[in-house]
């Protein structure tokens, strides 16, 4: 007895004992046919795979604002996770590193009012920072612009003023803000510097000053001048050391002066101006004839008066030329 396959039974015994019929060949399921294989020179392409159906039994089923597709629909806006849902799970090449870096990140958004506090005060030293940084660069370079450009025009008013008075010397009785003679120290810039009368705010802005009730250049007693601690004008006279040459320039003379010191005051120490410098009272003699400086001190503060003193050894008659010692 054999098995025959194409009539679905063996050949000599349809029954088993059962006297069951052969089975009919319309009800016997047909093989389905062989593609045909693909000519030679064309590759075969593979069929695409059926994508799984998407689960979504955990999802949130409220959708008010109807932005959900249906599964035959698209949409041109994504679904955003509710603040119950759990986001899309960390990308498994994503170092660890990273992933904590961005949940802390993202806790810091939430942060409690404390932590919240200790970020507005850094950005506001930050930002306090910023500013000093931009009034420290303007103290230094703007300033100074503005300064050295009022002392051109200064300049070329005090050449216009002597040569207007003639044999006078307009130094003999100026009014507050005139300029009234140069003074050279090349130790701290090549240019010279107008001196001004007065020592009002309004008339040091942009020039030493002249204390009024002082000796003017070359007379017996204090020739003596204040200054701001600006770079464009005293602020680096703590330069100046014993034995340093200074120039006063008038309409007829030059004067040159010797520094002889310098010293840290209060700005009640007004006895530092004196006739005799450190003398208050004290009559000045021949030998008297001092040129005093003063400035705000500490620099970018003015709580103490920064002062140097120096004596005047030689005279000279104004002429075409300037001395050596007004000469950097």
């Amino acid at each position: 007895m054999s098995y025959d396959p194409r009539r679905g039974g063996y050949d000599d015994d349809y029954d088993f004992g059962y006297g069951s019929p052969p089975p009919d060949d319309r009800h016997r399921p047909r093989p389905r046919p062989r593609p045909e294989p693909p000519a030679r020179g064309v590759a075969r392409v593979p069929s695409e795979p059926i994508p799984p159906k998407r689960d979504r039994s955990n999802e949130d089923e409220s959708d008010p604002m109807g932005l959900i597709p249906g599964p035959d629909e698209t949409t041109l806006l994504p679904r955003v996770p509710g603040r119950r849902e759990s986001g899309p799970e960390p990308d498994e090449d994503v170092p660890e590193s990273r992933r904590k870096r961005s949940i802390r990140r993202h806790r810091d958004d939430e942060a409690p009012g404390g932590r919240r506090a200790v970020r507005v005060f850094a950005e506001v030293f930050v930002t306090l920072g910023a500013v000093v940084l931009l009034f420290s660069a303007y103290m230094i370079w703007g300033t100074s612009a503005e300064i050295n450009a009022a002392q051109e025009e200064k300049d070329t008013e005090l050449e216009e003023q002597w040569a207007e008075e003639g044999d006078d010397d307009p130094a003999l009785d100026p009014l507050p803000g005139d300029a009234i003679a140069r003074i050279y120290m090349t130790q701290i810039r090549p240019e010279p510097w107008i001196i001004v009368e007065g020592t009002d705010l309004d008339d040091i802005e942009t020039a030493p000053g002249h204390f009024t009730d002082s000796a003017m250049p070359g007379e017996m007693g204090n020739f003596a001048l204040a200054g701001h601690n600006v770079p464009a004008i005293f602020r680096h006279i703590d330069v100046l050391q014993p034995g340093d040459k200074i120039v006063v320039e008038t309409k007829s003379n030059f004067y040159i002066y010797e520094i002889t010191e310098s010293s840290i005051v209060l700005p009640t120490d007004v006895g530092v101006v004196a006739p005799v410098p450190n003398n208050p009272g004290v009559e000045p003699g021949e030998d008297d004839r001092w040129l005093t400086m003063v400035t705000c001190y500490p620099w970018w503060d003015n709580y103490e008066r920064y002062i140097v003193w120096a004596k005047m050894i030689d005279t000279q008659d104004r002429g075409d030329e300037l001395p050596p010692e007004a000469v950097s």
